[in-house]
């Protein structure tokens, strides 16, 4: 049994690592700091879903805008506050589990209005227009293929099968 959490929800998409730069087709994604991309942040409003206020499979096999799906809010309206913090906690799982170039976090608030983590997905939905993540990827201007190729890009500098770039001056800190 676990405790119901009556907050709002959202989810994070994390990609990246230390050395993403080195791999990327787009080096300017990724923080100077930490080597890592946090897109921006998805709110799930499942208040008018198919099974109120539960992101069930039944809602998550409906399309985007069909009546009884989610609302998706791409950016979410977040104070800087909790953007900074969902982010961060996004960012820590992703780090903790030793997720390979790719993550998004499903985080819920309590009752208090504290981000509780629900689960990491190392393996997110892909599907073009429905996936979170690539919902996400959208809403921040990154076209489908880019994203693909991103991550095929970071898994083949992971694995040695592409050579590391130099890094324009003005992209490397």
């Amino acid at each position: 049994m676990e405790t119901f959490l009556s907050g709002r929800e959202f989810t994070v998409g994390v990609m990246g690592r230390a050395d993403a730069k080195l791999y990327s087709r787009h080096p300017e994604w990724y923080d100077d700091k930490d080597g890592f991309h946090r897109f921006p942040i998805l709110e799930l409003d499942a208040s008018r879903s198919v099974t109120p206020n539960v992101y069930s499979q039944a809602a998550k096999s409906l399309d985007v805008g069909e009546e009884g799906a989610p609302d998706y809010t791409c950016p979410a309206n977040v104070e800087p506050e909790l953007e900074k913090k969902l982010k961060h906690f996004a960012w820590r799982a992703h780090i903790l589990l030793n997720a390979l170039d790719i993550s998004r976090t499903d985080i819920r608030l309590d009752d208090e209005g504290s981000p509780r983590l629900m689960e990491i997905n190392t393996l997110p939905g892909l599907t073009p227009d429905y996936s979170d993540l690539c919902l996400q990827a959208n809403a921040e201007g990154i076209a489908y293929n880019d994203l693909l190729l991103e991550i095929l890009y970071l898994a083949a500098g992971r694995w040695g099968l592409l050579e590391p770039r130099e890094i324009p001056p003005k992209l490397r800190k």
